[in-house]
């Protein structure tokens, strides 16, 4: 599919209503996304099979004429971007992106799927995804999720990882979130490094209790820890 021009930008969104899955669906998303776009209803399999098809032609209408409607017109650009290999052009589309987004779901789906990271020194990524959770909730969140996608697969990385998450502003829940989500899944990974680590946060009283907590709790519920470890936990969870 062209995007080449504000027609063909209108052509898609037409396309998008006629791929709806239907109103029972859309009652759904909505319940779980929780976003203020309208939401066409658009499955998902269905969204990446679409934006594979864009990314092989001419889209740059895509970025040119969109108007954040709806849920899906975000997401498919979000999608698009992800087959992006060259950092410049990738971090540049996604700047627009990031005023876009409203919801977890945007942020969740992309991050995974970004091909620039695979193309570009670590250690520039590092800092891109860094300076992100600087930014707002959502933005935070991205920088966040893409530390959990890309860097704690090496344990290199890992304790870069916790300085930023030192420095990061707690208190928004999809930010608190997405920490706890990254911090679960270093502890079943690295789990004698992120207890150490998860003392000393505790100690400085960085993380709230939710944090702390839900942490504890997703790392306890995988099948990949050892009851020692998950008994050690617990006696870490905060009580008051």
């Amino acid at each position: 599919m062209v995007i080449k021009t504000k027609e063909d930008y209108k052509q898609l969104i037409n396309k998008l209503k006629r791929m709806s899955a239907g109103e029972q669906f859309i009652s759904f998303s909505y319940k779980i996304i929780k976003t203020q776009k309208d939401i066409i209803g658009v499955r998902t399999p269905d969204l990446r099979k679409l934006a594979k098809e864009i990314s092989k032609n001419e889209h740059q209408g895509l970025y040119n004429y969109y108007e954040d409607k709806y849920f899906e017109e975000i997401l498919i650009r979000g999608l698009v971007i992800c087959y992006e290999k060259d950092f410049i052009v990738a971090t540049k589309l996604l700047e627009s992106l990031y005023r876009s987004i409203d919801n977890w779901a945007i942020v969740d789906m992309i991050v995974g799927g970004l091909a620039f990271v695979k193309h570009t020194e670590e250690k520039m990524c590092f800092e891109y995804f860094k300076n992100l959770t600087k930014g707002d909730e959502f933005t935070a969140r991205f920088g966040i999720v893409a530390f959990m996608k890309f860097f704690i697969y090496n344990e290199t990385w890992i304790e870069k990882v916790f300085d930023v998450l030192k420095s990061v502003e707690c208190g928004k829940y999809y930010v608190d979130m997405a920490i706890a989500w990254l911090f679960a899944e270093i502890l079943v990974k690295f789990p004698q490094k992120a207890l150490k680590n998860m003392q000393k946060i505790i100690k400085i009283n960085h993380f709230n209790k939710f944090i702390i907590n839900k942490s504890i709790q997703k790392a306890c519920e995988s099948y990949r820890l050892d009851k020692t470890i998950k008994n050690k936990l617990r006696e870490m969870k905060v009580k008051c």
